[in-house]
């Protein structure tokens, strides 16, 4: 109940916020918020972005996720923050939907991350409706 009145708060000031609850104690699984400020940078700056975690090194062992994107200044700007218990696909994948929510589905272009074992896929829904625009022709 205070979880929700307090992003209740934030939102009505134009921030995003998201969070998750689990088990009998409803205890903190994953937060993703951003500032108006932040989704303005988002919108200007969506090309690349660089993203990154802690390793647990709080108290509460959890990971911090940090979203940066670097401005036409080159200088790197956070444009979005999450704290999650773990580091599981389904949750890096809840961070990333978090993101287009929070900017109208405004994807990335460009991502770097520090993970080398991270393999990238494409979508062939989106393969499939690409070759049919630029193609002008329905494929099958």
């Amino acid at each position: 109940m205070q979880l929700k009145y307090i992003t209740d708060q934030y939102e009505e000031h134009g921030w995003f916020v998201e969070a998750r609850l689990k088990g009998e104690d409803n205890h903190l699984t994953r937060l993703f918020w951003l500032r108006p400020s932040q989704i303005d940078l988002w919108q200007r700056f969506h090309d690349v972005m660089i993203y990154d975690n802690t390793s647990q090194i709080n108290k509460y062992h959890m990971y911090l996720s940090l979203m940066i994107v670097v401005n036409n200044y080159t200088h790197s700007q956070m444009v979005a923050t999450a704290i999650v218990s773990d580091e599981t696909k389904e949750t890096y994948q809840w961070i990333l939907e978090c993101l287009l929510r929070a900017t109208n589905d405004l994807a990335l272009r460009v991502l770097f991350t520090d993970a080398p074992s991270t393999k990238h896929n494409y979508c062939i829904w989106h393969i499939h409706k690409n070759l049919e625009k630029n193609l002008n022709i329905p494929i099958l």
